[in-house]
């Protein structure tokens, strides 16, 4: 193998070391962002932890179905300039998990379950009365707006840092990998 040949299989070596790295990274954060410390996110409301805790949700990141891990990518990018690694996450609220939003959003018309009564309706003496078959467990939401807050709770940024940071080890491994 001559040089430019190992200069090559180095750097891509390198690049898929620090892709592997910053996947994990990213996929971590969003998973356990919460119980990071490095990563100084403003905890959770409590009455929205609380809720999401009797749902069964995880409260640790900003993970409920998996959707956001799942949509990140990597693309890497080796030339002879350098290397080049981008993170991207196309999920419509990537953003504004890792940015923040304040504001106005319109909310469409939509069906929601009625909320259960806590006190049952009481028929003659006492008994509860059947609900009617053509009686829709649905209520209309009509389209309105809403304001939001959402803090800033970034998982890629951070993730970038650390690995720019770890950059040394990273390519020591790929040395010994050579």
């Amino acid at each position: 193998m001559d040089y430019d040949e190992w200069i090559r299989k180095f750097k891509e070596t390198v690049a898929h070391e620090i892709e592997k790295e910053l996947t994990a990274e990213v996929d971590d954060n969003i998973r356990r962002g919460f119980e990071k410390k490095e990563l100084k996110w403003k905890p959770l409301n409590e009455k929205y932890k609380k809720y999401k805790e009797t749902h069964g949700w995880n409260t640790e990141g900003l993970m409920k179905h998996g959707h956001l891990v799942k949509a990140t990518q990597s693309r890497i990018k080796v030339d002879r300039k350098g290397i080049t690694v981008k993170v991207i996450n196309n999920m419509e609220y990537a953003a504004v998990h890792e940015f923040g939003f304040s504001g106005t959003v319109n909310v469409k018309e939509h069906y929601r379950k009625k909320p259960k009564s806590k006190k049952g309706k009481k028929g003659k003496k006492g008994m509860t009365k059947k609900k009617d078959k053509n009686e829709s467990n649905k209520v209309r939401v009509k389209a309105h707006t809403r304001n939001m807050n959402i803090p800033a709770r970034p998982f890629i940024k951070p993730a970038l840092e650390k690995v720019q940071k770890n950059l040394p080890k990273i390519i020591e491994k790929a040395i010994k990998k050579m």
